[in-house]
């Protein structure tokens, strides 16, 4: 997509900051970690984090999801530009209010 001055990707964050890439604002905002982990860029994927307890390496795999997080890997998370998912359950309580509003809106009933 670089070599494509034409082009449009889609990309996490921390992927399109490390890129030589026009990043696209939405309704006049930057995707920065701020305006994400505030709601107020309302354009963003969750990532999870998920992994079999019977595989062979489910033992390594679920010392990865703790320590990514605890305080180190929340802390490493935060470096490149992603909001950590304690960080963003706020986002997504808001998110749900509000897509249950318009539901309801466009259902015809009160919040």
């Amino acid at each position: 997509m670089e070599k494509n001055i034409n082009a449009i990707s889609v990309t996490g964050v921390a992927s399109a900051y490390k890129r030589d890439l026009k990043i696209l604002k939405l309704e006049g905002l930057d995707p920065s970690f701020d305006n994400i982990k505030s709601g107020n860029y309302f354009l963003y994927r969750p990532l999870f984090l998920t992994y079999n307890r019977s595989a062979e390496n489910g033992k390594q795999a679920d010392h990865f999801i703790k320590f990514a997080l605890g305080p180190e890997g929340r802390n490493i998370i935060r470096r490149n530009k992603v909001v950590p998912y304690f960080d963003g359950m706020l986002l997504i309580q808001n998110r749900l209010k509000e897509w249950n509003g318009f539901r309801n809106q466009a259902l015809g009933q009160a919040n």
